[in-house]
């Protein structure tokens, strides 16, 4: 895409990206902006192609549509060392709405199951006015850095997790008033049923220790508790 925008610049054509890439023969560009697929290896190829002085940082910079968790991933903090020893100033932009993606019929999901954000990169003289510009605009959160250590992308039930809790305290912070503990209507059910497992748990460890003691109704006990039949 031109810096410039016009339209008849801008290449938006049904290429094999991977072949360009290969064969040397990828269009001139000023910036790339591209949302590469989110499965298999795709992602981390992208951004090490976008990162590499013979790819994407041939321009001034570019703008990668990715899953927000990717920022956590190592190869994003590689991607932002390559770039950062080009010249180039890392940052991601999370979008102040949830984009809504189409989900293939019959996955069990209505919506995405997690959230995007765009991962760019711009030469650092550049850096200074797309930050003042970004300070305008309420757009979403502009965050810097090149992201953590890496690691694997928590469980979807870890996540689920996590999400009832945080709106769990969100809706407690507002019952609770100050000085009040701050628990919400989920968090007190879970902590109720939690009580609950407990006492039933320990009610059968009672029952099985009173069995063991000739206190149940073994076939093997008489009425005292004695013991009438070897077992084995």
């Amino acid at each position: 895409m031109s810096s410039t925008f016009p339209s008849r610049t801008i290449i938006n054509l049904p290429r094999d990206f991977y072949s360009d890439v290969s064969s040397s023969t990828v269009p001139p560009f000023d910036m790339v902006i591209t949302n590469p697929p989110y499965s298999s290896d795709h992602k981390s190829r992208c951004l090490g192609w976008l990162s590499s002085t013979g790819g994407g940082l041939e321009g001034v910079g570019y703008a990668c549509l990715l899953p927000s968790y990717c920022v956590s991933k190592g190869y994003y903090r590689e991607s932002c060392l390559a770039a950062g020893r080009a010249g180039f100033k890392c940052f991601v932009i999370e979008p102040l709405q949830r984009y809504d993606y189409d989900q293939v019929m019959g996955k069990g999901f209505e919506e995405s199951p997690f959230m995007s954000s765009w991962f760019c990169a711009v030469r650092e003289g550049v850096w200074g006015r797309v930050r003042e510009a970004y300070e305008g605009w309420e757009g979403g959160t502009l965050r810097e850095g090149g992201g953590g250590e890496g690691g694997k992308r928590v469980s979807s039930k870890r996540r689920r997790k996590i999400k009832e809790k945080t709106g769990a305290g969100r809706e407690g912070g507002r019952e609770g008033g100050e000085g009040g503990k701050g628990y919400g209507v989920n968090q007190r059910k879970h902590n109720e049923g939690n009580k609950k497992r407990k006492e039933e748990g320990k009610g059968r460890e009672e029952g099985r220790k009173d069995e063991g003691k000739g206190g149940g109704k073994s076939k093997y006990r008489d009425g005292e508790g004695k013991r009438v039949k070897r077992r084995f």
